[in-house]
């Protein structure tokens, strides 16, 4: 989408993910491997809570994108910051940190069905 709206994403440095979601979060490596030859800073400072990487086990395997590629981000030059309260990241934008969950996460298989874990 930026790149068909003419946006060089080279530019930015921060990323905030707010969850742990495959469509939130799988482009962080391919975006960071694209940009850095331009702008070594880029997308080199990722603001999450630290339930990001959560397991999420599915079938028996883990399924989590950001737990299985931690490694291979931090090796790129990303760094997590990790909230766990409110935090302003620049003049009135805030990070909430963790949200109180009044039931324990739960992840859910690709076929609607609860995973036990």
């Amino acid at each position: 989408n930026a790149k068909a709206l003419g946006i060089d994403l080279s530019d930015v440095e921060d990323v905030v993910l707010t969850h742990n979601h495959d469509d939130h979060t799988a482009g962080l490596l391919s975006l960071r491997a694209a940009f850095q030859a331009k702008n070594p800073l880029a997308m080199s400072r990722v603001h999450a809570a630290p339930d990001i990487f959560l397991s999420r086990p599915e079938n028996g395997s883990e399924s989590s994108y950001m737990r299985l590629h931690r490694a291979e981000m931090e090796q790129i030059g990303i760094h997590f910051v990790l909230h766990e309260a409110p935090t302003q990241l620049l003049p009135g934008v805030w990070f909430s940190g963790p949200v109180p969950r009044p039931f324990p996460e739960r992840n859910w298989s690709g076929k609607g069905l609860m995973v036990q874990g």
